[in-house]
């Protein structure tokens, strides 16, 4: 995917992120069921930033998937379909990594 975009988009894209204010403090201010979800071998956003969230976040539920990077609702679509209606409450079994 990444190869196959606009060069100047994704810089565009990466400026933009590298200028937004920093929320961390915003982390334990959340009051809603939080569900947090990462990969196992994301190098993007790897498993300690999760836990990072995880950690502030009242009431926050982190799911890791195995076998996945920075994109699992791709890589891993039927476990990462079933920790979000897990997480609803449909009551399917929990994701396993």
């Amino acid at each position: 995917m990444i190869t196959q975009s606009d060069p100047k988009g994704a810089a565009a894209a990466q400026r933009g992120m590298a200028t937004r204010r920093d929320y961390t403090h915003d982390l334990e201010n959340i009051k809603v069921p939080t569900l947090i979800i990462v990969g196992r071998e994301d190098p993007i956003r790897p498993i300690k930033d999760a836990e990072f969230m995880h950690e502030r976040i009242p009431n926050s539920r982190l799911e890791i998937i195995g076998e996945a990077a920075h994109m699992t609702n791709l890589e891993q679509a039927e476990v990462f379909n079933r920790a979000i209606i897990a997480f609803l409450g449909n009551g399917l079994p929990k994701a396993r990594p």
